[in-house]
Formats: C-alpha cells, structure tokens, sequence
C-alpha cells in the first residue's frame, strides 16, 4: 500500500513536471516569436527604403509608408511597371550631384509614384488620393528630339 502511494506520488509529480515543461517551452516559443518579430521590425526600421521613406514623411509626405505599402501590396493589379517614390528609385553616389538634384527637381516629384500605362495611373489615382500622394505618368518615346543630348563626363 504504501508502495503504491509512493509511485502515485511519483507519477503525479512527474506529470506535474511534464505540464511545467510544456509551459516553459510555450513560453520560450513566444518569446522567440517576439525576438523574430523585433528583429524583422529592426531591420526594417534600419534598411535604406524606410530611411528614404521617412525623410519623405519628415518634408511633407505624412501619408507616403502607407501609399507605398498599398503599391508594394497591390503590384498584380498593375498592367505595367510601377515605380515610386522617385526618391527610393535615385541613386546618386556623388553628394555634389545630389545637392544639384535636391535644390532642382520639385519636392513633389521626390514623393510621386510614375506609371508607364495610363489605366494604373488612373487607379493609383483612384486609390493613393487619400494619401496625398502625386501620381506622373511616363509614355516614353513621345517626344521628338531633333539631335542628341551631348553629356558632358562632368
């Protein structure tokens, strides 16, 4: 008899012991599920896009991570390319050129989004107005240019 308490004790223990286990590991899966979580967030908060985005937001564009995130959510709907923001699509590596760049294009093109078919202009239209966000469409090849333009290495 008291045999068998003991072992009843035991077994209550042990299965005492497994749920505490099964706890400490659900815990220990949140708590790496958080970690995964901060560490998505953190890299997105330090990648160049959101910097761009946000020094958008800093001039003006309060509204532009949400017009980007319905662009960026939406590509299938699209008949052609959709670039934008301008700023996220320029590269200029000398800061001399930049600052030509900054004090010459019009701060709403920095923030404007640019379609290549007329029908996505007219939906982002639809969709980003709500953003305040401007929308350029691009034909390409329209325009007629006697000669070339000669660029100079400077």
């Amino acid at each position: 008899t008291q045999l068998t308490n003991d072992i009843g004790h035991k077994i209550c223990g042990i299965n005492d012991l497994k749920q505490r286990r099964k706890e400490k590991e659900w815990q220990l899966s949140q708590e790496r599920e958080n970690l995964r979580k901060c560490s998505d967030r953190l890299m997105q908060m330090e990648s160049k896009n959101n910097k761009l985005l946000q020094a958008l937001q800093r001039a003006g564009a309060e509204r532009i991570n949400e017009a980007y995130s319905w662009v960026q959510n939406n590509k299938n709907m699209f008949r052609g390319e959709v670039y934008g923001p301008v700023l996220l699509e320029v590269n200029v590596q000398s800061k001399t050129h930049a600052g030509y760049l900054e004090s010459h294009v019009p701060n709403y093109i920095w923030r404007s989004f640019i379609t290549q078919n007329a029908s996505d202009r007219d939906l982002l239209v639809r969709q980003l107005k709500q953003y305040g966000t401007p929308i350029l469409n691009y034909t390409g090849g329209n325009s007629i240019m006697c000669e070339p333009l000669n660029i100079t290495p400077e």
